[in-house]
């Protein structure tokens, strides 16, 4: 299904489904989820809208938009087509079509069907066609400058049959008709409203992201020259909080980060490339006897070759490798990233063995080998991993994160008491959809921009920027939220990361998340509790 629609500037969009190129863009756009302009050729010179076509597209089906005249020759008209030709090729094209054969009385209605379903024959969709051509022609008056052309006065409206009922019901009457013409006219002049505010927000949005990168960029010198430069001195200025708000530029941000974190655990290079090597040769060994080693086997492998902990979890890590990130497409098989990647993960399966792979670290690293060369970014893993807010997550510590699933809970219901009564009802717990989000740092579900604006905010604030978050999230979407039921809200939590993907608005919403005293303590409190049964 895909609708048409021309604006009073004789614009014409196009939004829905079509796999033939019926969306007028090329054959290869095959989904618009909202409306896009077609780059047609030629130029238009009339002023109609198609309102509300809904066109069930068979295969062989394609829509047209006709213009008033060719311009090389008055008596054609120029035809604006795509879909699937006869032959079985997808096409997008425009072609001219002389206007007795294509648009008098007598011929009309068999040359629009050819035209729109790329057939002389009898089709399956004539029916369907026929309705639309109708449809059309009602809706709106076509060729109605009321000029001395044929065109005209074989698309006036007084002309047509404009009942549209099934065949066993009368006719509308003239009254009816012209009342159903004006709703159809009021309705077009909203619908053309809405689409101009439409484009309006979304060149606001565009003029409001071309001030954002050039206010980044013109950080970069600050960033560069007197941050970093002086970082134990100045990371902590106010002047620094208010740049970091606004966003680290992208080509600082490894060094920010790799900062923040640290490297409390003194991992040097040599030490990354022992466990590197150490990870290669356990794969290798496991993998070659996959197929047939039995458990006494294996377990004669892991002793072999020293595994006491979840090293052998590295079996899996090839599973998630090209699921990571995957709108970026950077970590495909044959990539040096992959690569890299896979000898990161599985040099942190062999220096963590009691956390071993947990599937969702790839997107952290994933994230982290964006902005950092390999050795620095299995610092900042195994450093990130190790933090006493996230430790437990990878470790799944049921008791911990029970602990901090109803702190999520209360900050919650403090800040969206009716959502997440709602919530309650349907059976929705945190742990449905908060411990993923914790787990990858919101980088599985979430583009990069918006993932890496909230890494900086957690490189900045700490653990209550996690709960901040997901309660900002929770309140951008609640108004969605708050009518569905338990299937709905799974669904759409799977879907979430294309209803939240403005990176500023996502950043103020945070900022006015409240997060009441207790929750420092409480939080404190956790760690010193897990740090006390190690």
């Amino acid at each position: 299904f895909h609708t048409l629609a021309m604006t009073d500037d004789g614009e014409v969009f196009s939004w829905g489904l079509g796999n033939h190129g019926q969306l007028g863009n090329g054959k290869e756009v095959m989904k618009q989820l909202h409306p896009n302009r077609i780059s047609w050729k030629g130029t238009f010179n009339i002023r109609y809208m198609l309102y509300n076509p809904k066109i069930s597209c068979g295969p062989d089906c394609t829509f047209l938009i006709p213009n008033r005249k060719n311009d090389d020759n008055p008596e054609m008209i120029n035809l604006n087509m795509g879909g699937l030709h006869t032959s079985g090729d997808s096409f997008v094209s425009s072609t001219s079509a002389s206007t007795g054969n294509a648009f008098n009385a007598s011929g009309r209605q068999a040359e629009v069907r050819a035209v729109l379903d790329g057939s002389n024959s009898q089709s399956n969709y004539t029916q369907q066609i026929e309705e639309m051509r109708r449809f059309i022609a009602f809706t709106i008056p076509i060729f109605g400058n009321g000029n001395n052309s044929s065109l005209d006065s074989s698309f006036a409206v007084s002309e047509l049959d404009l009942s549209f009922r099934p065949r066993n019901l009368p006719a509308k009457s003239r009254e009816e008709q012209l009342r159903h013409q004006k709703l159809v006219e009021e309705n077009r002049k909203l619908y053309l409203k809405r689409m101009k505010e439409r484009e309006r927000q979304k060149e606001l949005l565009r003029q409001e992201q071309e001030k954002r990168e050039l206010r980044i960029s013109q950080s970069i010198p600050i960033w560069e020259h007197e941050i970093l430069a002086k970082w134990d001195e100045k990371h902590l200025q106010k002047r620094t909080r208010q740049l970091w708000m606004q966003g680290i530029p992208p080509v600082i941000r490894g060094k920010v980060w790799s900062l923040v974190v640290g490297n409390n655990t003194c991992i040097t290079r040599e030490y990354y490339n022992i466990y590197v090597e150490k990870a290669r040769i356990a794969r290798m060994k496991l993998l070659s006897f996959q197929d047939e080693a039995d458990d006494e086997n294996v377990k004669a492998i892991q002793r072999d070759l020293n595994i006491l902990g979840k090293e052998s979890s590295i079996q899996i890590i090839d599973q998630d490798l090209e699921r990571t990130l995957p709108n970026l497409g950077l970590f495909k098989e044959g990539s040096p990233i992959l690569e890299n990647l896979r000898e990161i993960l599985e040099a942190f399966t062999f220096c963590r063995p009691d956390v071993g792979y947990v599937q969702g670290m790839s997107y952290l690293a994933g994230v982290l080998l964006l902005y950092m060369s390999p050795y620095k970014t299995f610092v900042c893993l195994v450093n990130l991993i190790s933090r006493l807010d996230l430790i437990p997550f990878y470790r799944v510590d049921e008791l911990q994160l029970r602990n901090r699933f109803t702190i999520f809970r209360n900050i919650f219901y403090e800040n969206l008491p009716t959502l997440c009564e709602h919530f309650e009802e349907e059976g929705i717990e945190p742990k449905m959809y908060v411990f993923e989000w914790f787990l990858t740092l919101y980088s599985r579900n979430f583009n990069l921009n918006v993932a890496s604006r909230i890494w900086d905010l957690y490189m900045l604030d700490g653990h209550a920027i996690l709960y901040k978050t997901a309660v900002a999230i929770l309140k951008l979407t609640g108004e969605d939220l708050i009518t569905r039921d338990f299937g709905d809200i799974i669904q759409f939590f799977n879907n979430i990361g294309s209803l939240v993907d403005d990176e500023d608005l996502l950043v103020k919403t945070i900022n006015e998340i409240s997060l009441p005293q207790w929750v420092d303590i409480e939080l404190a409190r956790l760690a010193s509790e897990y740090l006390a049964q190690e």
